[in-house]
Formats: C-alpha cells, structure tokens, sequence
C-alpha cells in the first residue's frame, strides 16, 4: 500500500518535531529524568531478587513483609512512597528509605548522561551501563558479589554498540576489554599466590571487561586510579571512624563503577588529560 503525499509529509514533520524535541536540553532532561525513576523502581527489584537467584519479572512486586501485591497506584516512583509515608498500605511494613533513594539515582543517572553526552548511540549505551553499575553498586555493598547476569550481557551489549558512531571501535573496545579485565586478573592472581586468600572476586575482573569496553584502553586505566583514590579516601574514613580495619573486606565493585562512570562522562577529555601526563613524562625523561 502507497502512502499519499500528505502522510508522508506529516510523518516527516512528525519526526522533526521529536527530534527537535529531543535536541532541547529541557526536554530531553525531563524525559530522561522521569524513564531514569522508573527503571530505578525496576532495579530496587533486580537488586533484591537476582541475588537470591529468583525472577525478575514473576511474580509482580509485592511486600516482603506480608506478601501483598502492590498495585500501580502504590508502585509510582518516589511519589508513593511518599504518599504511603514509608508504609505498606497492607501491613504498615516500614519500607526502607533505600527503595526512594535508588529511584532517584536512577534519575539522576540519565540526567547526568543526556546533559554530559550527546549522539544517540552513546546516550543510549550509557544510560544502560549507568543503570547496571547502579545495580551493581547496592548488590556489591549488600552481598559482596558481582552478579554475572548483570556484567556479562553488559559487556555484550557494550561491545556489540562499539562500531556505532560515537562510540570508540570494536578494536579500541576489546583492547580495553582485555587491558581492564587483565589488570584486575593479575592483581587478584597476585594477591592470591601472596597471601593465600582471595583479595578480589572474579565479579571485579568481569566488571572491568565491561568498563574496558566502554572506555577503551586509556578510559580505563584512568578509570582505575579515579576508583583507587575514591576507595583509598572512602576506606581510610571507615577506619578512622573505627568501622573497619586492616582486615576488613570492602566491596571495591562501588568503586570501580564510579570511576568508570565519571570518566563516561568526562568523554574524551580523560583520555586527553592521560595522554598529556604520559607526554610530559617523556619530555622530561629525555
């Protein structure tokens, strides 16, 4: 069937129109904000069941405490939980500030990403990777694992957007794939063989496979030292406050998102800033 003229006249004005749209930095910021707090609601149920090893999609949310299915009207983001005073409807369940609070990171995740970045395939490949690191983070702080259901179809769909435009190749992808995942597989075989116990999980390794191929090689090893120095601060406050030691085992996935997702954002002015470092070092060692 042949569209008329005007059809496809107003299918043009359409698609301009939203594109147009989208190119508003309001806009797209509201529209980015409000998708971020509902997958943020989809989260708080991905951290809760994937380590538990149960769906993700069955049964429907319901109270952990009596059961209850929750309805839409109690499931909008933030706004219920509001409305509801931190209480399930059914039982008066006192429902953890946490739940509110990542659907608001959620949020603010994508309005970092649409405000920092632009070009739909990097937008798009970093509101996905934001909302999984965030995923990550809570499950790393709760259970110490990085779960492989998270990471690894992370990675594939990293890899598999690497060749769009953008985005740095499938060539710098798997180099810096293989460069952050090898990094972290050295040290832990190396903190292994030294002290005889695990130092880092093999989640840490696979994570690093993902923020490998989202930076690329020079992303990532900026990446590294970002989550070195916010670990090595974070960790030194826990100790001062006497809630940790020298033997206390710190989940350094939180870290390591972080890193990664800040030098996401700063695009291609970390990868200038290293190579600037490693010029001035030379000049000076010749």
């Amino acid at each position: 069937m042949k569209l008329s003229a005007s059809a496809v006249l107003n299918c043009d004005l359409m698609f301009y129109a939203l594109k147009s749209a989208f190119e508003n930095p309001v806009f797209a910021s509201v529209v980015a904000v409000m998708n971020g707090l509902c997958i943020g609601s989809f989260l708080n149920v991905v951290i809760a069941r994937v380590p538990a090893g149960r769906s993700i999609s069955a049964p429907p949310s319901s109270c952990p405490s009596c059961g209850t299915q929750i309805h839409w009207y109690d499931n909008i983001p933030v706004l219920s939980w509001i409305v509801l005073r931190g209480k399930c409807r059914a039982c008066g369940w006192n429902i953890p500030i946490r739940y509110p609070l990542v659907e608001i990171a959620g949020g603010m995740l994508a309005l970092l990403v649409v405000l920092s970045r632009s070009g739909i395939p990097v937008v798009l490949t970093g509101l996905a990777v934001a909302w999984a690191l965030l995923a990550i983070t809570m499950i790393d702080l709760d259970h110490k694992i990085i779960p492989d259901s998270i990471s690894m179809p992370g990675f594939a769909l990293v890899l598999g957007t690497s060749w769009l435009p953008g985005r740095g190749g499938v060539i710098s992808a798997l180099l810096g794939a293989l460069l952050g995942a090898g990094m972290f597989w050295a040290v832990r075989e190396a903190y292994y063989r030294t002290a005889g116990r695990e130092g880092l999980g093999f989640g840490d390794v696979k994570l690093m496979a993902m923020l490998g191929a989202l930076l690329g090689p020079f992303g990532v090893c900026i990446s590294v030292f970002a989550a070195s120095a916010v670990g090595l601060v974070a960790a030194l406050g826990l100790v001062l406050m006497g809630r940790a030691n020298r033997r206390t085992e710190i989940p350094f996935g939180p870290y390591l998102a972080a890193g990664g997702f800040l030098v996401f954002l700063a695009g291609g002015q970390a990868e200038t800033l290293l190579r600037g470092f490693f010029r001035s070092i030379l000049r000076s060692a010749l």
